[in-house]
């Protein structure tokens, strides 16, 4: 009786303890801006929805292949790297593409100067309990230029966890290259 008693008792800290240390989307937030600080690429796609990190690459892989067809890559290359290829980039992994494409995204703003100073999480807001949209206040600047802005960060749980989902900015950028995909064709 005892046994049984001891592996339940186990079973019931395993089961809680997941609950309590699952990230929320607060913290999620502070770890996303921590990993874009820290170039870490592969811990930023691995937080990421999948859906999200697909539409990346959905959104992107028709503006490579319109400039292709014109005999260009300047846009392949800046974004997906030099020397890269419209085969490679197709063959790639939604979650490879999501990874070097952010790389290379972030050098651009690095090399134009453009950093993130600070960042404060507003607040949350739920609809219902698998969406939950943080609001962030960032400071910004691009050598003397300074910004404040307000960013929202949309989490969707997958399975039991949070993920961030295309929201804010990389929205924005996913949605002028569909724009401006369907205006090239």
């Amino acid at each position: 009786m005892q046994t049984i008693v001891k592996w339940l008792l186990i079973l019931l800290f395993l089961t809680f303890s997941s609950v309590a240390f699952s990230d929320s989307p607060e913290s999620l937030t502070k770890q996303y801006y921590k990993y874009i600080k820290t170039n870490d690429w592969g811990k930023l796609t691995d937080m990421m929805h999948p859906d999200a990190v697909k539409a990346l690459k959905d959104a992107l892989i028709p503006m490579f292949e319109i400039e292709a067809a014109q005999n260009r890559k300047l846009v392949l290359e800046k974004v997906y790297g030099d020397g890269a290829t419209l085969e490679q980039a197709k063959k790639a992994s939604n979650t490879e593409f999501f990874k070097r494409s952010m790389k290379n995204i972030s050098s651009m703003m690095r090399n134009a100067n453009f950093k993130i100073d600070g960042t404060k999480v507003i607040g949350k807001v739920s609809e219902g309990n698998n969406k939950t949209h943080v609001l962030v206040r960032e400071t910004m600047s691009a050598g003397k230029v300074k910004t404040q802005t307000l960013e929202v960060f949309t989490y969707e749980k997958d399975k039991d966890s949070w993920k961030l989902a295309l929201s804010g900015k990389l929205a924005n950028f996913v949605q002028t290259a569909r724009i401006s995909n369907a205006r090239s064709k």
